[in-house]
């Protein structure tokens, strides 16, 4: 066993534990220069300390002003399209665990269900409600806070 496995600093209590939600849609993340993106990746949580790992794996992540609700919210968020997820990068949920971030996925795009029945996985573990519940967290994240700065995740960080 590896001494360097065995001392991690997320196992120490004072050490920032990070969890990032991966929000994918194709109908959902639009700009004011490109318009409506193609099937995207949206991180929400604090990016920042990650973000050289993250463009040195995957170089098509942008940092971005993405519009919602018609023009009125627009908030700045790191972006990947999900085809740049390949057999040589692996997925950017894989990557992100890989460096000791807890990541829960959710697709924006996928409508609720009221049928309690189906809203577990295939190994009836994980209640897709707590994944539902998640989704309208971010949905209305996106429609109440108004402003440019309202997501932005560093002061100094501008999106392109």
């Amino acid at each position: 066993m590896s001494h360097l496995r065995a001392i991690s600093p997320y196992r120490d209590p004072a050490a920032t534990k990070y969890k990032f939600t991966l929000a994918s849609s194709e109908l959902q993340f639009e700009t004011v220069a490109d318009g409506l993106l193609d099937r995207s990746i949206m991180i929400v949580g604090n990016v920042y300390h990650f973000k050289e790992l993250l463009k040195a794996r995957f170089p098509q992540i942008k940092y971005l002003d993405l519009v919602f609700n018609n023009g009125d919210t627009i908030k700045a968020a790191w972006v990947l399209p999900e085809s740049a997820q390949t057999k040589d990068t692996g997925t950017l949920a894989e990557y992100l665990t890989s460096l000791g971030v807890e990541v829960s996925e959710i697709d924006l795009d996928e409508e609720d269900d009221d049928d309690d029945d189906s809203d577990l996985d295939d190994d009836d573990l994980i209640d897709a409600e707590a994944e539902e519940e998640t989704a309208r967290e971010i949905k209305a994240l996106i429609s109440t806070r108004g402003g440019r700065d309202a997501c932005r995740e560093h002061p100094g960080e501008q999106p392109r």
